[in-house]
C-alpha cells in the first residue's frame, strides 16, 4: 500500500471516528434534556396533585361549615 493510499485511508478513519463522536455525543446531549423535561413534568404534576388536595380539603371544611 503505497503512501497515499495510507493517508487517506486515516483521513477517512479519523472523519468516520469524528462522525460517529458527534452523533453519540448528541444522542447523550439529547437524553440528558429529555430526562431533565420529564424531572420537571413530573414534578408539575405533583405541585397539581397537591394543590387539587388543597382544594378539595378546603371545600370539604367549608362544607362542614
Amino acid at each position: 500500500m503505497n503512501d497515499f493510499a495510507k493517508v487517506t485511508l486515516l483521513g477517512l478513519s479519523f472523519t468516520v471516528l469524528l462522525f460517529l463522536g458527534v452523533v453519540f455525543e448528541t444522542e447523550k446531549q439529547h437524553r440528558e434534556e429529555t430526562y431533565e423535561r420529564e424531572m420537571k413534568i413530573s414534578e408539575l404534576e405533583f405541585q397539581l396533585q397537591e394543590a387539587t388536595w388543597q382544594i378539595e380539603l378546603n371545600n370539604k371544611e367549608r362544607e362542614a361549615e
